[in-house]
C-alpha cells in the first residue's frame, strides 16, 4: 500500500542542510565621508558567492574538505546568502569606486588650490582666444594680476567682440 507524501515533511529537513549567511554590507555615518569600494556591493557579493563555491567544489573528503553527501548518499543541500546591503546616513557621503573617488579628490583639490591662490575663475572674465586677455586693452592703467580677481567696475575696458558683431554694432552708431 502506497501513501501519499505528507506536504507538511520537509525533504530536507532530515538532511544536515550546509547554511552559510555572509555579509558584505556597508554602513556609513555622519557627514563628508568618502568611501572607495573595489566593486559595486552586488558585484561583491557575487564574487563572494562565486568564491564560496569554488571553495566547495574543490574541496574533497581527502583534504579535509566538507562532505557533500549525507551518510546515506544523498547529496545535502547547500543555502549561501549574501547580504550586499548599503546605508549611507548623514549628508555629502560620496560612495563609489576608486576611481570615483579618486575624481572628486583630485576635484576637491583644484577647488582648494584656486581659493587658496584667490585665481580667477573660468566663469569670471571672458578671455579673447586670439589675444589671449581678457578683453581689456594692453595699456590698462591697472596691473594685470592673474590671481586677483575684480569686479567689472574695476576693469576699465569695453567688453570685446566677434569681428562680425562689432561691424554692425560700428555701423549703427554711425546712423
Amino acid at each position: 500500500m502506497l501513501t501519499s507524501p505528507d506536504p507538511d515533511d520537509d525533504p530536507f529537513e532530515e538532511l544536515s542542510p550546509i547554511n552559510l549567511r555572509i555579509s558584505t554590507r556597508v554602513n556609513v555615518s555622519r557627514d563628508n565621508n568618502l568611501v572607495a569600494l573595489p566593486s559595486t556591493p552586488s558585484d561583491q557579493a557575487a564574487i563572494v558567492a562565486e568564491a564560496i563555491v569554488r571553495a566547495f567544489k574543490s574541496s574533497t573528503v581527502m583534504e579535509g574538505g566538507i562532505p557533500m553527501i549525507d551518510q546515506d548518499g544523498r547529496p545535502r543541500p547547500v543555502k549561501i546568502e549574501v547580504d550586499a546591503g548599503m546605508t549611507v546616513e548623514g549628508s555629502h557621503n560620496i560612495v563609489g569606486t576608486e576611481s570615483i573617488i579618486a575624481d572628486v579628490l583630485r576635484n576637491r583639490h583644484a577647488t582648494y588650490l584656486k581659493q587658496r591662490t584667490g585665481s580667477v575663475s573660468s566663469t569670471a572674465t571672458a578671455v579673447d582666444r586670439t589675444t589671449g586677455s581678457g578683453g581689456c586693452s594692453e595699456d590698462s592703467s591697472r596691473s594685470a594680476t592673474p590671481s586677483r580677481r575684480r569686479s567689472a567696475s574695476e576693469m576699465d575696458c569695453e567688453p570685446q567682440l566677434p569681428a562680425s558683431k562689432r561691424a554692425r554694432s560700428q555701423g549703427q552708431s554711425a546712423l
